[in-house]
């Protein structure tokens, strides 16, 4: 990168008039910002080592980064369409794409299209392992990530190699599978604590479970929790400018937030002690981002972290933060995960969420108005 600058600043230099040296500065800022997106690209990529991505996939990376779903989504089309593009640029666009479909569109249907993207990234073999583990950690958040859609949860299983890792009518199991899955394949912090999450939420889950069963939940999100920090922390390392601003590093942070939370309740402390923090530190965090993701998991993680203040008893905070997750829903469009799942969880009632919800909406009038709004009961 040093290099080009200071070819670049030769050139500048020997210019013979204003007008072309301005051109050539405008030259040398939009090839800066191209390096710049280089370095990003690998929020997405190969962030143990592997192969520079290339200049296909580098001009999906830059509006995503700006929150421009549109425009990556429209960069993604090209590169999908385009006959020269390699099947590896295929492959990482379609990684950087996934779900970017359905918030463009407001279909939730793209998302059973990014699914099956997913599956044969997976089992291509002429690809890395790092475009492997890449898909299969999209893969085993999709459910989520589609608001609980049964649909994509048929799909991501219905078939091998992958209805190896289905528990039947467990999709956090089943998830968590995938996850380990991913993590023994090569380790990243994506996969570590979507296993940490999803194995401290089975204590809610199912009821009625012995204890030797909820502790041995309890010590494998331990477990990964740590093994997500030290991931975490490897990754920025090789990214010390650039990892946070990513959705790799967003992920992390919910996904850590409500680990933790839901630990203070089926552990104790140190949890207890913390969860409220991480929650809070973690919106300060993603509000700052200008993705629809990063607004997409603030809606998440508000309806969590209500969640854990009910059983920590707390109805004066849990109302605090359903009426600050109402003021978020107020007028926001059909796109956003937790609209669906609103939408989901309402059609396929009775379900441990709705009810949630349902007591929820006793808690905050606020929050009553917004989700009746959005299931059309108003």
């Amino acid at each position: 990168m040093i290099a080009v600058v200071a070819v670049a600043a030769a050139i500048v230099a020997a210019a013979n008039d204003m007008s072309h040296t301005l051109k050539l500065v405008a030259w040398l800022l939009g090839l800066l910002a191209i390096v710049g997106a280089a370095y990003a690209a690998y929020l997405y990529f190969h962030i143990a080592g592997s192969s520079t991505p290339s200049y296909l996939t580098l001009q999906i990376t830059q509006p995503k980064l700006l929150g421009d779903d549109k425009a990556a989504y429209a960069k993604y089309q090209a590169v999908m369409n385009d006959p020269n593009a390699s099947n590896e640029d295929k492959a990482r666009a379609s990684i950087l794409n996934a779900g970017a479909g359905a918030h463009v569109t407001g279909d939730p249907a793209a998302r059973l299209d990014d699914v099956r993207r997913l599956k044969q990234i997976v089992t291509d073999n002429s690809l890395t392992v790092y475009e492997h583990v890449d898909a299969i950690n999209l893969l085993a958040t999709a459910y989520n990530d589609s608001g609980r859609d049964k649909a994509v949860f048929q799909e991501i299983y219905k078939d091998a190699p992958f209805s190896a890792f289905l528990v039947p009518n467990d999709p956090q199991m089943s998830a968590l599978n995938l996850a380990e899955w991913s993590y023994g394949l090569a380790p990243s912090s994506e996969a570590a604590i979507t296993v940490a999450q999803l194995a401290s939420g089975k204590y809610f889950s199912s009821p009625n479970q012995s204890t030797s069963t909820v502790a041995s939940y309890i010590s494998t999100a331990e477990d990964y929790l740590k093994k997500a920090e030290a991931a975490s922390k490897a990754e920025q390392t090789k990214l010390p400018n650039i990892y946070q601003k990513g959705e790799r590093y967003l992920v992390y942070r919910i996904w850590r937030a409500i680990t933790i939370g839901r630990l203070a309740i089926e552990a104790g402390e140190p949890y207890k002690s913390q969860y409220r923090q991480e929650y809070e530190d973690f919106f300060k965090y993603a509000s700052a981002l200008p993705s629809v993701h990063g607004k997409d998991e603030v809606f998440y993680a508000r309806f969590q972290y209500a969640r854990i203040l009910a059983l920590d008893n707390d109805p004066q905070t849990e109302k605090q933060q359903l009426d600050l997750l109402a003021q978020g829903l107020n007028g926001i469009s059909d796109s956003y995960s937790f609209v669906w799942l609103l939408r989901n969880e309402h059609k396929n009632a009775p379900t441990v969420i709705w009810s949630q919800i349902q007591d929820m909406t006793k808690v905050s009038s606020d929050f009553k108005a917004a989700v009746d709004k959005i299931i059309g009961n108003n």
